[in-house]
């Protein structure tokens, strides 16, 4: 047996053990919510989260620098990650890479997931460029983007809508999967 999958089969009896201990608090929270907060409030009466929260909550404001000198860093990413672009994409051919990751890859899984990565690699090159070009042009396009990325999580927010947005990701989560198992 290979090293990935020994690590694969690590991380499926971490994940098992994790879902072990997390099925409680899940069931407490769909079933009975109330007594689920109490206890929470319970257990917080030795430590003040509000401080913890308010770190989280409070937004990073370090773009100024940016904005000042847009057109340099504007410039400086377009030429770099499309350098990069080139040579992953166009210089060596995306099936000579993708053969070149097949052979280096000990597993089916490790095929699978090397080939995954690499396109998403393109991918995302491909839309930090628009970034580069949208910041070289007109930075203030990106203003919406820059205020939901300076909050970086919502504590303020109910449980209840987290709760809805995990059951959301759950749900198509699981359509990604039995689609996949139709061509498996």
């Amino acid at each position: 047996m290979n090293f990935s999958n020994e690590l694969y089969l690590w991380l499926l009896d971490v994940l098992f053990i994790i879902g072990i201990l997390i099925l409680p608090v899940g069931l407490g929270f769909c079933f009975r919510p109330d007594k689920m907060f109490d206890l929470a409030i319970r257990m917080n009466k030795s430590i003040s989260t509000d401080k913890f929260f308010n770190a989280i909550n409070k937004p990073r404001y370090k773009e100024f620098y940016f904005y000042r000198h847009y057109r340099v860093f504007g410039i400086v990413i377009v030429v770099v990650l499309t350098i990069c672009l080139y040579i992953l994409a166009f210089h060596n051919s995306i099936e000579f890479v993708t053969h070149v990751l097949e052979r280096v890859a000990e597993s089916e899984f490790e095929k699978w997931l090397f080939v995954v990565l690499y396109y998403i690699l393109i991918i995302a090159i491909g839309l930090a460029v628009v970034f580069g070009v949208i910041m070289f042009i007109r930075p203030s396009v990106l203003k919406s983007f820059e205020k939901w990325s300076n909050h970086w999580v919502d504590t303020d927010t109910p449980l209840i809508c987290q709760i809805k947005y995990c059951l959301v990701i759950i749900r198509e989560y699981s359509a990604c999967l039995l689609f996949w198992e139709q061509f498996i």
